[in-house]
């Protein structure tokens, strides 16, 4: 009884705290100059990532055949709405839309938009050789699971985000290419091309690709650029290229794979110096900053006046402390797992850390690239999270044994927590409308 009584109290001062930090009146007002404060900085940034993020999907686009529509980073516009009246008694203070991009198109319209016609055919091929169900020819093609496929292009583009050191991420493509039974010629061609890229945006300012303060001149020289790579064979070579085609799809001697590039014309293959695509960045660049500023409304939403006040009214501190409590009971089984071996705390909050993921990986809301955990089977999920994690350096056969206790519970854990996450966001919206 003393130790629930604890925890009890432990929760309720982290939702005193959270309320204080998040949705209290003053903390909207700390947290909009906060905002302001650090716009300069969250700028830089997000020009830098849509830039480099949207040029790996156009790399993979045009040398894997891969529909843009399949690729969550390229959907990430979103329009800000203010509430209605009803809405903002609510504790509505602001509205997100999604919006679909018209730049955002199908594989064929795609190539027809960007590549000049006399070179289309060759780019239309690599969707034919992959198979599209209706139009290519029975026994001439091949059909990529379509779960790989989105995995390749979605989640290892969020890894190399979240771990951006290249050595780490050759351990997370080999380990993706074992797991998914993606052959090592795919693995090679998309770490290359993912190095090349990055390399290409710190190293040499080309037009269409580059960023003003940020991105460093080349050397003087003859016409063609140059840039040093590390490559999957964990070589540095220095790679020489004239055109931004080249960088997104063309075959480059000790960087490129076969049946995954192409030997592109001096004159470059694209109708413009660049794809008509590359000036989404712009786009996708200035709606992230504008919605920055919005960050205060946005995190203290569906928070009435008086909630605001008083954390003990706030629906939305108690939505916070009833997932405090989840996590609390997930990080005791682990503690009841864990009990009689012999590790540091430090090595426990570890497995605890391995579980929590494990539950996100399907329940997540508010960041892209996690779309193809949900269409994954359970033991795909298994297998993926532990290999995973063991390549952290914790013991598969713990991960193994806390996955077989907490198995039976975990798809009613997921529906439990996502209930969670949505209700109060439901409920504030279903009484606008029907009050």
């Amino acid at each position: 009884m003393v130790e629930l009584e604890k925890y009890v109290a432990k929760v309720l001062e982290q939702k005193r705290k959270y309320h204080a930090k998040v949705l209290s009146d003053s903390a909207l007002y700390v947290n909009m100059i906060r905002s302001f404060d650090t716009y300069d900085l969250f700028a830089n940034d997000v020009w830098f990532l849509s830039d480099l993020f949207t040029h790996i999907s156009i790399s993979l686009i045009e040398t894997l055949g891969i529909d843009p529509t399949e690729i969550e980073q390229l959907s990430l516009l979103f329009d800000a709405k203010l509430p209605s009246l009803d809405e903002l008694l609510q504790g509505i203070m602001i509205k997100f839309e999604k919006v679909t991009p018209p730049e955002i198109t199908k594989f064929f319209e795609f190539v027809e938009r960007n590549i000049k016609e006399e070179y289309q055919e060759g780019y239309k091929e690599k969707v034919y050789a992959k198979g599209i169900y209706g139009v290519s020819k029975y026994g001439k093609a091949y059909y990529d699971p379509v779960n790989v496929m989105r995995f390749i292009v979605n989640v290892l583009q969020r890894l190399f985000l979240e771990k951006p050191d290249l050595t780490r991420f050759r351990e997370i493509i080999d380990f993706t290419a074992e797991q998914l039974g993606v052959s090592k010629n795919l693995a090679h061609h998309i770490f290359n091309r993912i190095s090349l890229l990055h390399s290409v945006l710190s190293e040499s300012f080309i037009l269409g690709y580059g960023i003003l303060g940020r991105t460093r001149l080349a050397e003087h020289g003859s016409e063609a650029t140059k840039v040093p790579v590390y490559t999957y064979d964990r070589e540095i070579i220095n790679v020489r290229f004239k055109k931004l085609d080249e960088v997104h799809n063309g075959f480059i001697l000790g960087l490129s794979t076969l049946g995954f590039s192409y030997l592109t014309p001096r004159e470059g293959v694209y109708k413009k110096p660049s794809p008509e695509i590359v000036k989404y960045v712009s786009k996708l660049a200035f709606n992230a900053i504008s919605r920055y500023r919005l960050t205060s409304w946005a995190i203290g939403n569906y928070n009435k006046p008086e909630e605001q006040k008083d954390f003990r009214k706030s629906e939305r501190a108690d939505q916070y402390m009833s997932l405090q409590f989840f996590r609390m009971m997930l990080e005791n089984i682990v503690d009841g797992v864990l009990e009689k071996e012999k590790l540091s705390s430090v090595m426990k909050r570890q497995y605890k850390n391995a579980v929590l993921h494990l539950l996100a990986l399907r329940t997540k809301r508010h960041k892209w690239g996690y779309t193809p955990f949900k269409e994954m089977s359970s033991e795909e999920l298994k297998n993926w999270w532990i290999n995973y994690w063991a390549k952290q350096g914790l013991n598969s056969s713990l991960l193994e044994k806390i996955y077989r206790v907490i198995e039976k519970w975990l798809p009613r854990w997921e529906q439990e927590k996502q209930s969670l996450q949505e209700l109060v966001q439901l409920r504030r919206k279903f009484q606008a409308l029907y009050r």
